[in-house]
């Protein structure tokens, strides 16, 4: 089943290799689709294996343990991290990041998705999470979301609502379906307001915080309620979803 894939196929890869914060141990598969069939045969082989599949995207929000990840993982790659435009839409692949996703629509004159910019997800990913800031969700540009069942058939749901207050019944996550790709709706811009969403996808990549020697949580917390980038993740009113900060939004683990 693995020797039909023509992407990557890896064994007891370090995941170290592909998250952000540069920990995690060996996964026992990791597999790089290039396209649907690809995935098919890498959704199969976990089906067949009776092994657990998660899909890491761009490797960020991840906390992933330094013993051996006893699975298969899969990081989308080829046509599946790409973006195809026809008019004010758009159909882009789950493992597309998503300050590409900006700057590919910036370049057509598009737009519409620049308050999102410096999110350091993948599409998919910021779909699996809601991505969100103050301005607004991800999803209520999405018009439909395609994903793959086991046995490689394909499957969409529709976005119902009015423009601006979209949404999905999407399912609980599950290892029967993968999410492969999105169709969006954007916004047509003139010029000079392309060029400023293209700049604005090139800033932040998101928040980490380095203790020095002898340092507390405490005291950087302390330094940080001064600092007026930071304030308002110090808001106790704010709660964890303030800005310039974010917690994990899930553990990677095996026993």
């Amino acid at each position: 089943m693995l020797g039909r894939i023509n992407g990557a196929v890896r064994f007891r890869e370090p995941l170290s290799y592909h998250t952000t914060l540069r920990i995690g141990g060996p996964a026992e598969f990791f597999i790089m689709p290039q396209d649907l069939d690809d995935l098919r045969y890498a959704l199969a082989f976990a089906e067949q294996e009776d092994l657990p599949l998660i899909v890491i995207g761009g490797g960020s929000n991840l906390l992933v343990s330094d013993r051996a990840l006893q699975g298969v993982a899969v990081k989308l790659q080829g046509i599946l991290s790409g973006a195809e435009f026809a008019g004010d839409e758009v159909a882009v692949g789950a493992g597309m990041p998503l300050t590409t996703l900006i700057r590919e629509a910036a370049v057509q004159g598009l737009g519409g998705l620049e308050y999102l910019a410096g999110i350091p997800a993948t599409v998919g990913g910021a779909l699996a999470t809601n991505a969100r800031t103050a301005e607004g969700a991800f999803i209520k540009h999405c018009l439909a979301v395609y994903f793959l069942h086991p046995d490689g058939t394909l499957g969409e749901h529709r976005a119902w609502g009015p423009t601006g207050w979209r949404t999905f019944d999407l399912p609980a996550p599950s290892r029967r379906r993968r999410a492969r790709g999105l169709l969006e709706e954007l916004e047509r811009t003139d010029e000079a307001a392309s060029e400023r969403r293209t700049a604005a996808a090139d800033h932040d990549e998101g928040q980490v915080l380095l203790l020095g020697e002898g340092e507390s949580i405490a005291e950087i917390i302390e330094v940080l309620r001064h600092d007026k980038k930071f304030r308002g993740a110090t808001d106790p009113q704010r709660g964890v979803e303030a800005e310039g900060f974010s917690e994990p939004d899930r553990a990677v683990d095996s026993p």
